[in-house]
């Protein structure tokens, strides 16, 4: 639960918490999409991405021998049997509860600093949102249900991606990348060089040949969006992904092709970009 001590200190670190993301964040806890913020990860000019624990089982709390006691239909030895019965019951719950927490994303759109205009520029585009209006909030909470519907349609693909597992007007929450179980979260590529950079760039194509078979084009893809865990390339940051079937979806995965081989190139890996796109292209035929 996001209490007022969380609430407090995380608006004055990061100025995110409004009334209105107040009550978003409440309404996912209450779905139990998540259940407590920790810290911030990542601040950002639009958005803050925050390190969150998602429980197991919830405490038993047992109102009706309470109110047999005060109707005097239970005696005192019984309620304090009953009340032992709950702690056992208790006690392994949360035994429980601890075998099953683990740790997740939770990313929110800062509303007010969002550059709706580019992003109104890129969505637009998308054939899935033609009939977008321009204006702010609408922008942006389709810019976040995008970005988990793209997701939603590569990890159904099998590309390395966190699996979403909530979205609420301008909040995304999705799957940790790292150790869920310790909230160590995966590090971008740029700051975690892998010990064989020409096999890593071949585990990236593939990703991008899965996510191509799956209809889709990141379109903002770096080494500051593909995460190295356990040398293995996951990708994330999925809003600006966009169909493979829109006007300027070659254009975009051009450009994440010339992106990952720049970045490539610094440790030795030389490659035609041509050919990579015609290969990532050719096996969605």
């Amino acid at each position: 639960m996001v209490t007022r001590t969380y609430q407090e200190r995380f608006r004055t670190l990061q100025g995110v918490f409004d009334a209105f993301t107040q009550r978003n964040l409440f309404e996912l806890e209450s779905r139990r999409v998540y259940d407590e913020l920790v810290m911030p990860i990542k601040v950002g000019k639009e958005s803050n991405v925050f390190i969150a624990k998602r429980m197991g089982s919830k405490r038993t709390e047992n109102k009706e021998t309470e109110n047999q006691w005060r109707e005097g239909k239970l005696t005192e030895g019984k309620v304090k049997e009953n009340k032992e019965k709950d702690s056992k019951k208790n006690a392994s719950k949360e035994n429980e509860s601890r075998e099953k927490e683990k740790y997740v994303i939770v990313k929110i759109y800062r509303i007010q600093n969002c550059d709706f205009k580019r992003m109104f520029h890129y969505i637009i585009q998308d054939p899935r949102y033609d009939e977008l209006r321009q204006h702010r909030r609408e922008i942006i909470f389709s810019w976040v249900q995008r970005e988990y519907k793209n997701l939603l349609k590569a990890a159904k693909a099998g590309v390395n991606v966190p699996k979403p597992l909530g979205w609420r007007a301008h909040i995304l929450v999705e799957e940790l990348i790292g150790d869920a179980k310790e909230g160590s979260a995966a590090i971008p590529l740029k700051d975690a060089l892998p010990s064989n950079p020409k096999k890593f760039f071949s585990l990236v194509v593939e990703e991008m040949k899965k996510l191509h078979r799956a209809g889709l084009i990141h379109g903002d893809l770096s080494s500051f969006n593909i995460l190295n865990y356990k040398e293995k390339p996951y990708f994330i940051d999925f809003s600006q992904a966009t169909l493979a079937t829109t006007p300027n979806a070659r254009e975009l995965l051009e450009r994440d092709v010339k992106n990952v081989l720049q970045f490539f190139k610094k440790l030795g890996v030389s490659v035609d970009a041509n050919e990579i796109v015609k290969e990532i292209m050719d096996e969605s035929k």
